[in-house]
């Protein structure tokens, strides 16, 4: 699609250039909004066009609209009744996925997930409502990542399933497994607070079959995890360990793995391992304490770590 238009600007009439700005980018957004619901609304004349009458019966229009970094765009489209089913669709969201979360569009969910990582709700809709076309509220953010939340643990739980029916082989062969896993205990706040106190663990697992290294610019050498797999959650240790398998089977050929070499703190969510051969190795700084509350003798505890650190080398 190729869309060209020529706008002539009064140079004298520009004041304030952030105003100029401001004007400029909200004609554009409304004009980008009216382009797409004009090619949506053709795009539903063309798929009624050419359904199959027989299974599609016409039930009219109805209207609805999608919020996207232009905006609210508000649009109809054609209810059908599929005779062979006896359900009600609408041919055009099927052919553009529309049915993302609470009418958001896939961009904005997209800028939402990301920006949450690193911003609060608030911080995250306002940026959300400078930067676009679409105001939106931090409860709107809310419900976004809670919903994705809810669809990523759906998608996992499948994901189990099919790995305990044995339907599900990741493609990736190797003998030899490496994982890290670690708790890490976050604040929280409202209803989470008050049941279940001022924090709670969340567990983390990784995965990978090995490292590489790439010569960045300055000759500084940047370390990869090849395959890299991860997977987080607040789960009870038996769940994490199910889900945690599963994402790792979705990648890896698990019949394959004859040895897994786990580090972490010794817990023992972290170290069970029912299907292959496995060495737990503890983190340095948890190796350096079992070392302290076994060897009480100071300098006898320095000469190990010194001589663990030099056989690591």
């Amino acid at each position: 699609m190729s869309i060209a238009q020529e706008k002539k600007i009064d140079n004298s009439k520009i004041e304030n250039f952030e105003d100029f700005v401001a004007e400029v980018f909200e004609r554009k957004l409304a004009e980008g909004r009216e382009i797409i619901r004009k090619t949506l609304s053709e795009l539903d004349v063309q798929l009624m066009a050419a359904r199959d009458t027989k299974q599609y019966r016409d039930k009219g229009l109805r209207s609805t609209s999608i919020k996207t970094k232009l905006g609210t765009i508000e649009y109809e489209r054609h209810i059908c009744r599929d005779n062979q089913t006896g359900h009600y669709v609408y041919l055009l969201d099927d052919v553009i996925n529309a049915s993302d979360i609470g009418l958001m569009g896939s961009d904005i969910t997209t800028i939402a997930k990301d920006m949450i990582k690193d911003s609060s709700f608030r911080a995250t809709a306002k940026m959300i409502s400078e930067s676009t076309g679409l105001s939106i509220s931090h409860q709107a953010v809310w419900n976004i990542v809670q919903e994705s939340g809810r669809r990523e643990i759906e998608q996992t739980e499948e994901i189990s399933k099919r790995v305990e029916k044995d339907s599900l082989h990741g493609n990736v062969d190797t003998k030899l497994l490496y994982q890290e896993a670690d708790g890490i205990w976050l604040k929280l706040q409202g209803e989470c607070r008050k049941k279940h106190g001022s924090s709670k663990e969340m567990k983390v697992g990784i995965a990978y079959d090995g490292v590489l290294y790439q010569q960045q610019k300055g000759g500084k050498i940047r370390r990869i995890l090849d395959n890299k797999v991860a997977f987080a959650s607040f789960e009870p240790s038996k769940d994490f360990r199910r889900h945690h398998e599963a994402i790792i089977a979705s990648v890896y050929n698990t019949d394959e793995i004859e040895l897994r070499v786990k580090n972490g703190d010794g817990a023992n969510w972290i170290q069970r391992t029912d299907d292959c051969e496995c060495i737990c190795v503890l983190d340095e700084f948890h190796r350096n304490k079992k070392l302290t509350e076994c060897v009480t003798d100071k300098e006898k505890a320095q000469t190990l770590r010194e001589l663990l650190l030099r056989n690591y080398r």
